[in-house]
């Protein structure tokens, strides 16, 4: 009966338009004069009639299962409703179950796998293709920049981060910011399970440094330098106490290395005034005298009279 009532209510309308636009049809068929303000007012009752009597007729036999359902969702947790062995509800809470897996895989996030090229200090990689990146929530000690002092532990962050992350495959993960001001993305970088960023600050290479809004994993790395601090790793060891340096990279206090004293000068040359490669290599590495470096292999004077090389 419904369906008739339907057919009806959906019929009713294009009668009604055909009534309006010529009435002396209606006329005709009924041999009455009707204006078109008489039919409008009879179709458009009998098309409300249709509509109502097709909602009292529908079949209504589907309301109590979806009131089970509902009832069974709802009270999850009230023992007079959800019962062992009843199959219904199980089938539910099962349902329940496979949406809230489907939402927690929805919001994990996705990662990707690049290969690092090479490693500019600490902190920062840069990774096939040319792009560079700069790792989430932790800081390490300067090396190369062209304004600050190489900081203490700067060139021990720089080597350790080298052993971890150079010419391998490694995994990144986005947070929220996409980039950082300088172009650099930023990423949480991992070497199999082992996450760089919070291992570097556990072991004393680096310690924690918070950017909202990308804070994800900024507790793990709050209590990882925590316990560096407790243990006297790397930069809270007292290989720091001692460490004097001023604030340019050209008058950092000598330091004695391979069996030779060198004074940080970056007005020194590969072609003059440098003595050796290893006073090359302390140049670049320790005093950040990137000059040294115009291929950027990480070799200082390998194309120069010197001809250094590792």
């Amino acid at each position: 009966m419904d369906n008739i009532f339907l057919a009806l209510f959906l019929l009713t309308p294009f009668v009604l338009i055909a009534g309006l636009l010529k009435p002396d049809i209606f006329n005709r068929l009924t041999k009455k004069t009707l204006t078109r303000k008489r039919i409008g007012l009879i179709f458009g009752g009998l098309t409300l009639l249709f509509f109502i009597l097709f909602g009292v007729t529908t079949d209504t036999s589907s309301v109590p299962q979806v009131t089970t359902q509902n009832k069974a969702v709802s009270g999850l947790n009230d023992n007079n409703t959800v019962k062992q062995g009843n199959s219904e509800t199980e089938a539910v809470i099962t349902n329940i179950s496979s949406q809230k897996s489907d939402t927690n895989e929805a919001k994990q996030v996705q990662t990707e796998v690049i290969k690092v090229i090479r490693v500019i200090d600490g902190d920062t990689i840069e990774i096939a293709g040319g792009q560079k990146i700069r790792y989430i929530g932790i800081d390490t000690p300067e090396t190369v920049h062209p304004s600050e002092p190489v900081g203490c532990y700067g060139v021990e962050a720089s080597n350790k981060n080298k052993e971890l992350v150079l010419n391998k495959d490694v995994r990144v993960e986005r947070d929220i910011s996409e980039t950082d001001q300088y172009g650099r993305l930023l990423r949480y970088v991992y070497v199999g399970d082992l996450m760089v960023n919070e291992h570097l600050v556990r072991e004393g290479y680096a310690n924690s440094s918070s950017y909202p809004p990308d804070i994800k994993y900024q507790n793990r790395f709050t209590e990882a330098e925590r316990l560096a601090r407790d243990e006297g790793k790397g930069l809270w060891s007292s290989f720091c106490d001692s460490w004097e340096y001023s604030s340019t990279n050209t008058t950092i206090q000598p330091s004695t290395t391979n069996g030779g004293t060198f004074v940080c000068d970056c007005s020194k040359t590969c072609s003059k005034t440098i003595s050796s490669c290893a006073e090359a290599q302390y140049l670049l590495n320790v005093c950040g005298c990137a000059a040294r470096d115009g291929d950027k292999d990480g070799i200082a004077c390998d194309s120069s009279p010197l001809n250094c090389q590792n």
